[in-house]
């Protein structure tokens, strides 16, 4: 599973956690299990970015509830690293919970989910990817991919 390691390996978190907005999204990466969207970037005054990602999953994860998933993004693109602050997990519309994130930023291995997170945020305004109105559409672009 592609994200199981990651989810495994944090501890729930509090609900006063930050949630995704419901913003249009593009996408940034399509596998046969997985399918990402990132929303528009937006400055921390320090030279990083933040954007909020999303994936939904072809199976359910093997927690039996989670098949899709939110991640605050953190990225410094002038060093090419980023950390996710804390991800979302979703099973379908509903919300499951929040899983605390990285608490470093590290360069990400090229052609992995987190690397395609990492330079959509950069190169957003480069993306040629459609802009979907908001999660419910990139969810249904998904489904389509998966042949549901």
């Amino acid at each position: 599973m592609i994200f199981s390691a990651l989810m495994m390996s944090g501890a729930l978190i509090a609900q006063d956690t930050p949630v995704a907005p419901l913003e249009p999204l593009r996408q940034v990466f399509v596998s046969p299990q997985a399918v990402g969207y990132i929303g528009e970037p937006r400055p921390l005054g320090d030279g990083r970015i933040q954007a909020w990602g999303w994936v939904f999953l072809k199976d359910t994860q093997s927690d039996g509830t989670t098949n899709g998933l939110t991640m605050l993004n953190e990225v410094d693109c002038g060093a090419n690293v980023s950390r996710v602050v804390v991800y979302g997990k979703y099973f379908h519309t509903m919300h499951m919970g929040d899983v605390a994130g990285e608490t470093t930023s590290s360069a990400r291995q090229t052609g992995t989910p987190p690397a395609s997170m990492l330079t959509g945020a950069c190169n957003y305004a480069r993306l040629q990817s459609p802009l979907l109105p908001g999660p419910e559409a990139a969810r249904d672009a998904a489904d389509q991919h998966f042949g549901r």
